[in-house]
C-alpha cells in the first residue's frame, strides 16, 4: 500500500538581503496511513517551515519551495492551484498545536505504550517487548522499572513522563549523532538541583552560509574526516528506518569529557 503522505527532496529557501537561507533543504520522509511521525531539532532548524511547505503556506516574497514533491493520497500538492488546495487545507490536512506532555495515551498503560512499537517494527513477542520496555525504563532512569511498566501515564511526574518518551524514541534503536544529542539533552523536572545538563555543543550553522559535507559535523562528537567533506546519503539502516550518516553510531562510540555513550544513552561519566 502506497504511503498516504510522500516528501520527496523537499527544499524551501528565503531570498533576503543577506542572502539565501536555506530553511529546509532536501528532506524526505514517508508517513503511512494511522502513522505518526516526528520532526524534532532545535529552534530555527526548519521544522515548521517543512511543516507550512506542505500546503504551500510559505510567504512569498521572500519563500519560495525551489525544489521537491508533496504526495498526499498519490497527488502533488505543489503543483495544484491556489483554489484547489484551499479545499485541502483545514479539511484533509490540518495543524494544531501539541502540548508536550499530553503526548502519552492517559488510557494505555506505559508498558503498552512501549510495546507497541517494539511489537510492530522489531517483529518481539509480547514477552520478549515487555523485557525491552522493561530495560529501556531503566535505561532512563525509571525507579522499580518492572512494577512501573504497568503504571499509566497519570502515575509519574511531569520529568518521569519526559523519561518514558524519551525511552520510546529510543525503542527502535534511533542511529544518528544528532538524534542522540537531542534525547540527551531534555531537561528533567526531577533532576536534582545543580545537576548538569548534556547539551549539544555550540549552535545550529547558519542557514544563510552552509559549510559542505555534514552541516552537523562541528558538533558532532562521532565526526570523522570524510564528514567534512561530503554530505552523508539518506540510507536505509533498518525497517522503515533512514539515517544520513557515514558513522554508525552502533558501533564503537566517540565521546566528549566527562560523558560515556552506553546504548544510545550518554550518560555522566562518573
Amino acid at each position: 500500500m502506497p504511503p498516504l503522505l510522500q516528501v520527496k527532496d523537499l527544499r524551501t529557501y528565503f531570498y533576503t538581503d543577506e542572502g539565501i537561507v536555506k530553511a529546509v533543504d532536501g528532506v524526505t520522509y514517508d508517513v503511512q496511513e494511522g502513522e505518526t511521525l516526528a520532526l524534532v531539532g532545535e529552534s530555527g532548524c526548519g521544522k515548521s517551515i517543512s511543516a507550512l511547505s506542505l500546503l504551500k503556506l510559505i510567504p512569498i516574497p521572500p519563500g519560495r519551495i525551489v525544489s521537491g514533491e508533496v504526495l498526499f493520497d498519490g497527488e502533488d500538492i505543489l503543483k495544484l492551484e491556489e483554489d484547489e488546495i484551499r479545499k485541502i487545507r483545514g479539511n484533509r490536512i490540518s495543524m494544531v498545536f501539541q502540548e508536550p506532555m499530553t503526548s502519552l495515551n492517559p488510557v494505555l498503560t506505559i508498558g503498552k505504550q512501549l510495546t507497541e512499537s517494539l511489537e510492530l517494527h522489531l517483529k518481539l513477542d509480547h514477552h520478549a517487548a515487555i523485557a525491552r520496555a522493561i530495560q529501556l525504563l531503566e535505561m532512563v532512569g525509571v525507579a522499580e522499572a518492572e512494577r512501573r511498566v504497568d503504571d499509566y501515564p497519570h502515575q509519574f511526574s511531569g520529568g518521569m513522563r519526559q523519561r518514558v518518551m524519551i525511552a520510546m524514541a529510543m525503542a527502535c534503536n534511533p542511529r544518528h549523532p544528532y538524534t542522540l544529542g537531542l534525547l540527551n539533552s531534555v531537561p528533567r523536572l526531577d533532576q536534582a538541583m545543580g545537576e548538569k545538563l548534556i547539551p549539544i555543543e555550540g549552535l545550529p550553522p547558519d542557514l544563510a552560509r552552509l559549510p559542505g559535507g555534514c552541516t552537523f559535523y562541528p558538533r558532532c562528537t562521532f565526526r570523522i574526516d570524510k564528514c567534512r567533506e561530503e554530505y552523508p546519503p539518506l540510507q536505509l539502516v533498518g525497517e522503515h528506518h533512514y539515517a544520513a550518516c557515514w558513522v554508525d553510531v552502533t558501533e564503537g562510540v566517540k565521546t566528549t569529557e566527562g560523558v560515556k555513550t552506553t546504548e544510545g544513552v550518554a550518560t555522566n561519566g562518573n
